[in-house]
């Protein structure tokens, strides 16, 4: 999802034409891209470690749903197959995004201007592939919905 703050965030919304997808959420703007699907272990752990067993309950119950339908959308969607292995369509998938082992694959694509959408053809230069070093990465911390309940105190272990 993006935020309408960051306009000139590149690709953004318009280069992927993710809303042409019948499926593409209505009051949001996405490019389609997916992350790895650990929700679930995270909702797990949350659950089994949880300072309080019935706020974790109503947590996961929540969430129990929502898991369902991203597990069923990347089984559905991306296992075409039907071999029990979901792919990733972009290496920002991974969840190792900018990682130097995708460096030597990305550096063999060239996009030809016909490849590239309309909505972005105009503005859009290719920048040199580069490798980015381990000290330029950024983390980003997880959020939790405005309309989900909040994530229960776990202990670490």
């Amino acid at each position: 999802m993006y935020s309408e703050r960051m306009t000139n965030y590149f690709p953004g919304p318009n280069f992927w034409h993710a809303k042409e997808s019948p499926d593409a959420p209505e009051h949001f703007e996405t490019s389609g891209v997916v992350q790895p699907p650990i929700h679930a272990t995270a909702a797990l752990y949350i659950y089994r470690y949880a300072d309080d067993a019935a706020e974790a309950k109503a947590f996961l119950e929540y969430a129990f749903s929502k898991l369902r339908a991203w597990h069923d959308y990347l089984y559905r969607e991306r296992d075409p197959e039907d071999e029990g292995l979901v792919y990733i369509r972009h290496p920002w998938e991974s969840g190792m995004d900018n990682s130097p082992v995708w460096d030597q694959a990305m550096q063999r694509m060239h996009l030809r201007a016909d490849q590239i959408p309309a909505t972005t053809a105009p503005t859009y230069t290719p920048s040199p592939p580069r490798t980015v070093r381990p000290a330029m990465r950024t983390t980003a911390s997880p959020t939790w919905s405005d309309s989900s309940p909040t994530a229960p105190t776990t202990r670490r272990r």
